[in-house]
Formats: C-alpha cells, sequence, structure tokens
C-alpha cells in the first residue's frame, strides 16, 4: 500500500512537472522557434495535406519531430485551437516522455533499495533541469523526446527487448539526426538480438527519410544541410571565431568554413572510435554504453558549430541515467545542471565572450574525463545501484 501511495506521488510529481515545464512556468510564452520552424508543417499535417507537410519541413532534419509530437498537438488543436495551444500538448508529450524514463529508473532503484530522497533527485532531473524549460522557450521540446527515446532504447536493449528497442532508436534516428549517437550505446548494451534491433530502427528511419525524400527532395536535402553559421562562446571553436560587421547587418562572430562545414561530422566520427574500444571489451556493461552516451552528447554539444543551452538536453539526461544505475544518486548530473545554468543564464550576461567561453570548457571537460573511463569500459570497480548482467561480447 505504501508502494502504491509512492508510485501515486511520483506519477502526480511527473504530471505536474511536466504541465509547468511545458506551460513555461505559467508565464509569458513565446514559442521560441516554434511559429518559424514548425508551425507551419504541424499545421499542414494535422490539416491532413501531407504535401505541404513534406514541402515545409524544418531545417536542421528536425521534421520527424514534427510527425512524433503530433498526438500531443492535435489535442491542442482540439482543446485550444490556437498556434500556441498545439506547441504546448506538443511540449507536454515530450516532457513526459522524459519524466516516464525517470520513473522507471526510480522504479530500478526501488527495487535496489535506494533512498526515496535518491530516487525523488532522479524524477526531479529528468522533469524539471534548467536546459529543459530552455528548450521549451526556444521552441525545440524535440531535445528532450530525443533523450527519451535515445536513453530508453539503451535501457530497453539491456532488458532484452529488441523489438522496442528498435523502435525506440528509430523513433530517436528521425526525431533529429543526432539521435546517431545512440546508435552504438544500443547496440553494445544489447546481449541479444542486436540484428532484430539494427533492422527495427533501420526500417523506420528509411521508411521516414525515404518519404520525405520522394515527397519534396529538393526541400528535403535542404532541410537536412541548413545551419546558422553564428558562432557562440560556449563551444570549443570559439578562439577561431572572427567577428563580422558588415555594413547594414547585425555583427556576429562565425567560424571558418571548414569548421562550419565538418565540426558535426567530426563529432560523429569521434563517438565512432570511442565506441570501438568499448565493443572489444568482453565484460561491458549497460552502465558504460549509458557513459558513453552521455559522453558522445557531450562531445556534441561541444563541437558543435552552433551549440545552444538546450542541446545539453540529451547530456543531461544520460548523465542523470548512468549515476541511477551506477553511484544511487545524480550528484554529478545536479552538479552539472547547476553550472550550466550558470554558464549560459548568469555567466554570459556579465562577463566578456573569452571568459564566457573559459567558463563553458570549465564545466564541460571535468565532466568529460568523469566519463571516459566507464565510456571505455575502464572506469574502476564501483558500486551499482542496479546489478548488471555483463553485455554478450561481439
Amino acid at each position: 500500500m505504501v508502494h502504491v501511495s509512492r508510485r501515486l506521488v511520483a506519477i502526480a510529481f511527473v504530471l505536474l512537472g511536466a504541465v509547468y515545464v511545458a506551460w513555461l512556468g505559467f508565464g509569458v510564452q513565446t514559442t521560441g522557434d516554434y511559429p518559424r520552424l514548425f508551425a507551419s508543417s504541424m499545421s499542414a499535417l494535422l490539416a491532413g495535406h501531407l504535401g505541404p507537410f513534406f514541402h515545409q519541413l524544418p531545417e536542421d532534419g528536425a521534421g520527424g519531430s514534427v510527425l512524433l509530437r503530433a498526438p500531443g498537438a492535435l489535442v491542442g488543436k482540439l482543446l485550444a485551437g490556437t498556434q500556441l495551444g498545439e506547441f504546448r500538448f506538443g511540449a507536454l508529450e515530450s516532457v513526459l516522455a522524459v519524466g516516464g524514463l525517470g520513473l522507471w529508473l526510480a522504479r530500478e532503484m526501488r527495487a535496489c533499495g535506494r533512498p526515496p530522497v535518491a530516487r525523488a533527485a532522479v524524477v526531479g532531473l529528468c522533469v524539471l533541469i534548467p536546459a529543459l524549460l530552455d528548450a521549451i522557450f526556444f521552441g525545440h521540446p524535440e531535445e528532450p523526446l530525443g533523450a527519451a527515446l535515445c536513453v530508453g532504447a539503451v535501457l530497453l536493449a539491456d532488458a532484452e527487448r529488441p523489438a522496442l528497442a528498435g523502435v525506440a532508436l528509430g523513433l530517436a534516428l528521425i526525431n533529429k539526426p543526432w539521435g546517431l549517437f545512440a546508435i552504438a550505446p544500443t547496440l553494445l548494451a544489447a546481449r541479444a538480438g542486436r540484428a532484430q534491433i539494427a533492422a527495427v530502427a533501420g526500417g523506420i528511419a528509411a521508411a521516414w527519410f525515404a518519404t520525405a525524400l520522394l515527397a519534396a527532395p529538393t526541400h528535403f536535402t535542404q532541410s537536412l544541410s541548413a545551419l546558422a553559421p553564428v558562432a557562440h562562446p560556449e563551444e570549443l571553436w570559439w578562439p577561431l571565431a572572427h567577428l563580422s560587421a558588415p555594413p547594414g547587418v547585425t555583427p556576429a562572430y562565425f567560424l571558418p568554413g571548414l569548421v562550419t562545414s565538418h565540426a558535426r561530422e567530426l563529432a560523429v566520427l569521434l563517438g565512432v572510435c570511442l565506441a570501438v574500444p568499448l565493443a572489444f571489451r568482453a565484460e561491458r556493461t549497460t552502465e558504460d554504453c549509458l557513459a558513453l552516451l552521455a559522453l558522445v552528447f557531450l562531445i556534441r554539444c561541444v563541437l558543435d558549430p552552433n551549440d545552444h543551452v538546450y542541446y545539453h538536453v540529451p547530456f543531461l539526461i544520460a548523465l542523470v541515467a548512468w549515476e541511477a544505475r551506477t553511484r544511487g544518486a545524480p550528484v554529478l548530473a545536479l552538479l552539472a545542471t547547476g553550472l550550466l545554468w550558470l554558464v549560459f543564464h548568469t555567466v554570459s550576461g556579465v562577463a566578456g565572450l573569452n571568459l564566457q567561453f573559459a567558463a563553458y570548457v570549465a564545466v564541460t571537460v571535468p565532466v568529460g574525463a568523469v566519463l571516459i573511463g566507464p565510456a571505455l569500459g575502464r572506469a574502476a570497480p564501483y558500486c551499482r545501484a542496479v546489478p548488471s548482467r555483463p553485455a554478450a561480447a561481439q
């Protein structure tokens, strides 16, 4: 009876927290990039106009996220009948997904006797981290949705549910291209059924990309390659940025063309290279795969030529999952969450650009150093919060 009561309280907390986040604390909400990037394609999809939907997909490969958020947006359209209502209910769907992941992790921790305060911290971080509020503020709920799908794919692979793991991975791939970073951790976490995971995920991704390409080939190609070239201090490439101020144009910093064109490819390549040592370790565990996932998501942020605060949501959620299953309390995730908030919300408002860069590096590099050992399967033994079975060797 006590367990049932606690479970109901946890579910209620997730529901209320998700509403609070999706409604942005019930304050003024302009929906960020949503009207410019997503609203037209979502409106076309909800009206059943598939041609305009494919011809108005958002840039940066996020078209699949519109499809995934459509159920929530449809509820918003029926209840509110406004663009803001569609956005809020689509965002609510995304936040509930990551909140459900937090409940899953907390349930595992409870089964292993972890204290309520640690479980509450895990659920709280999955629902209420500041970067999550930033994702909604800037109009990008696809970041928490993708985070839930990627981490969920790894956990489902560990639970020997290859079909569901493949579905989660496939949906992550169509949600936004950075879902690619979850492929290796998911396959390495599986003890069996890797071919099934790959087939299901590949089938979902192929169906989406082939349909979008055939429906609007020119626009689809442009949507995948679109990238705002403006550089920010919160990225590793900042020392290479140069100020450009043409007459009549707002001054901005830009990176060399080589960096802008290939930085994301470099991040994917590093993710593959990091996965190779773990693939050849017979004693690797799912927790090591979660550490790898958190690390490659962090690399995605620091190497992106147009980094944003909400890009860090998948990294933080993966970090929470890793700590929930190893240390039993998300201490590092809490620290990283707080420090990143300071960098993006405090330091950025009072410090010079170079100091902002130094602060960002001072936060991200040490966290990456902590993750590199377990991500390579070479961490010192630690007490696991959740018993882990070794993943099958290659």
